[in-house]
């Protein structure tokens, strides 16, 4: 059984990255991607959390869990609004 990365949210309105297991295969652009999130959340220091940015940059076309697949759309959003 393989693991796959999910955004939860937390009541005080944290949103944290975590692993659950899954039957799906395994996928090596979708596990870089993760490790590359969780790197990314793991070394933030301020309340803006910076892995949801670079998520919204990424390939659309890469599978990710339903948690993170949303928070792609999400971010992808509002990056484009933030642009204009």
């Amino acid at each position: 059984m393989s693991n796959i990365l999910n955004a939860s949210i937390f009541f005080d309105g944290h949103i944290a990255l975590e692993w659950e297991e899954c039957t799906l295969t395994e996928n090596p652009h979708r596990r870089r991607l993760e490790s590359m999130l969780l790197d990314i959340e793991k070394g933030g220091h301020s309340s803006v959390p910076h892995w949801l940015i670079v998520l919204g940059l990424c390939d659309t076309a890469t599978a990710l869990s339903p948690s993170l697949d949303f928070w792609r759309t999400f971010a992808a959003a509002w990056g484009l609004l933030y642009s204009n």
